[in-house]
C-alpha cells in the first residue's frame, strides 16, 4: 500500500515566492541627505509593497510576497525600489527578471 501525505491531500497550487530582504547605499533624496524607501513588487497585474523603513539609506524589509502563478500576466517580475514623499514618491532603482528563470521547488516530502 501507497503512503499517502499530508502533501497529497490538498490541491496543488503554485506560488511564486518574493523575499525582499534589504539594500545598501541608496540616494538620500530628502532635505536631510536621507530616504524613506519602500519596494514595489510587480507580477503582472499583481503588485505588493513592503513597509517604509523611515530616513535611512541602508533599510532592511525582511518581508515575503506570495503571488499565484495561475493569475500571471506577465513573462517578468518588476522590483522598484522608491522613496516616499508627501507629494510625489522619489525613484530610486529598478530590477526586473524573468519568471522563468526562478527555480522550481519540489514538495516537501518528493523522492
Amino acid at each position: 500500500r501507497e503512503k499517502t501525505s499530508t502533501y497529497d491531500l490538498v490541491e496543488q497550487m503554485e506560488y511564486l515566492f518574493v523575499r525582499v530582504e534589504k539594500a545598501k547605499n541608496l540616494t538620500g533624496r530628502d532635505v536631510a541627505g536621507s530616504s524613506d524607501p519602500y519596494v514595489h513588487v510587480k507580477v503582472g497585474n499583481q503588485v505588493a509593497k513592503t513597509k517604509v523603513v523611515e530616513k535611512t539609506l541602508n533599510p532592511e524589509w525582511n518581508e515575503v510576497f506570495a503571488f499565484g502563478k495561475g493569475n500571471f500576466q506577465a513573462p517578468s517580475v518588476e522590483i522598484t525600489v522608491k522613496d516616499k514623499d508627501a507629494i510625489k514618491d522619489d525613484f530610486l532603482g529598478h530590477v526586473s527578471f524573468d519568471i522563468s528563470e526562478v527555480p522550481t521547488r519540489v514538495p516537501p516530502d518528493s523522492p
